[in-house]
């Protein structure tokens, strides 16, 4: 998974780049986790296989509630994703099935 679809799947869900790195299963400072968030955005750093597929089921379900429920800026639009699961984030599916997660 590359950071650009890393990116449009938080802003598909609206959630900040900290509230994102939290659902993700980050904990820290918000500014920590923004960051963290940022640079696999940025293709800074790699994006773990474990952050891949859980940011293409967030994609493809949305947010559960428990952990959404825990998200400052709540809001129930989480609970479901913004935008139909994309041909892209199909095929990036079918790719980590694979075992090739870049």
């Amino acid at each position: 998974m590359k950071g650009a679809q890393l990116k449009a799947i938080r802003k598909a869900l609206n959630l900040s780049a900290s509230a994102w790195g939290r659902a993700l299963g980050y904990s820290g400072s918000k500014s920590q986790i923004a960051v963290q968030v940022r640079r696999f955005e940025r293709d800074d750093r790699r994006i773990p296989f474990w952050i891949a597929r859980l940011a293409l089921m967030y994609a493809q379900h949305g947010i559960p509630r428990d952990i959404a429920g825990s998200l400052q800026g709540f809001s129930l639009a989480m609970l479901r994703p913004a935008f139909r699961f994309s041909p892209v984030l199909a095929i990036n599916a079918a790719a980590l099935r694979l075992g090739s997660a870049r």
